[in-house]
């Protein structure tokens, strides 16, 4: 009898495709409903839900928090913190901040080096385009 469930489909690769097929007989599942279930279990999954909107702030901390940590974690924190020039304190605010609003906070260096490795992927993918072209143009 024919599935009244709505169809999913795409294109993968031959050995996915063929480990999916293994994974799914190790199951004892059919390669549908493994599918099912990987979507399904995917579609579970959480992400932060958006922080609400804060409150207009006039820039003053009154909170604190105090952490507990290993010394080795202790000397990682100050390592990291260390890096951007920041202090421990700036440093889990920040990571914090990042965790709550799901947008990074970048550094300049940060930046400028995402500014580089863009324009070189730029750089890549033209010469790739002009490779192809050639190809297309020689017959080959």
């Amino acid at each position: 009898m024919p599935s009244k469930k709505p169809l999913l489909s795409g294109r993968i690769d031959p050995d996915l495709k063929s480990a999916f097929a293994t994974v799914a007989r190790e199951q004892g599942v059919t390669e549908a409903r493994l599918l099912e279930i990987v979507v399904a279990a995917f579609l579970r999954r959480t992400s932060p839900a958006p922080a609400p909107e804060p409150p207009e702030s006039d820039g003053v901390k009154t909170k604190d928090v105090r952490v507990r940590l290993a010394p080795f974690k202790y000397r990682e924190l100050e390592r990291l913190a260390s890096l951007p020039h920041w202090s421990r304190g700036t440093y889990f605010a920040y990571l914090f901040d990042v965790h709550l609003s799901g947008k990074p906070h970048l550094t300049d260096a940060e930046l400028q080096a995402l500014r580089e490795a863009t324009a070189q992927l730029s750089a890549v993918g033209r010469n790739v385009n002009q490779i192809a072209l050639m190809r297309s143009h020689d017959g080959l």
